[in-house]
């Protein structure tokens, strides 16, 4: 026989290691299927069913609110769809998660920019220059922010600028042009 507390801790210790076991495996499992959702989403916004591929990375993200690539990828999504400023909630969020990702910074200023809100979106692309100063998108991007905003001397600086790091981007060459 097992003294009643010898029993009780036996049990407690059976019971904590099935439990951190099986919290394991459930993180596992729950991991998998917010990239499995994130997976799904991709494939059909691939096929440009944006509507569809929301409602996956919604799945995702009911598992991991926090889920940057699933919070971006909606984003894009919900930008297709027309629904700019829950795409700019989404892509904001991304920056507060992970500022330093030039994907959410890129996103969240091109998304600003389609609406004329050419100050947020400078803001954006100059935090991007300086995570990714190679850039020649970011630049032209950071061009039409000063452009929207009545900046046409530094639009054109960082036009330049664009072209000097990629010299076939007609984009750069066409804003220089008007």
């Amino acid at each position: 026989f097992f003294s009643s507390r010898r029993r009780h801790t036996r049990l407690q210790g059976d019971w904590s290691s099935d439990v951190c076991s099986s919290d394991l495996k459930a993180v596992e499992i729950k991991t998998n299927f917010a990239t499995a959702y994130i997976n799904w989403g991709f494939g059909l916004a691939a096929e440009k069913r944006f509507a569809e591929a929301v409602v996956k990375y919604d799945q995702a993200l009911a598992i991991n609110g926090n889920n940057t690539t699933a919070l971006l990828n909606s984003g894009v999504a919900l930008r297709e769809s027309g629904k700019m400023e829950e795409a700019i909630r989404r892509f904001s969020r991304v920056v507060e998660l992970r500022p330093d990702w030039p994907p959410g910074r890129f996103n969240l200023g091109k998304a600003r920019l389609s609406l004329k809100q050419f100050d947020p979106a400078k803001v954006q692309f100059e935090a991007l220059i300086a995570l990714a100063p190679k850039s020649a998108e970011a630049r032209i991007n950071l061009g039409l922010a000063l452009e929207g905003a009545g900046d046409r001397a530094s639009a054109r600086q960082r036009f330049e600028e664009a072209l000097q790091l990629d010299p076939q981007s007609a984009e750069a060459k066409a804003a220089l042009e008007r």
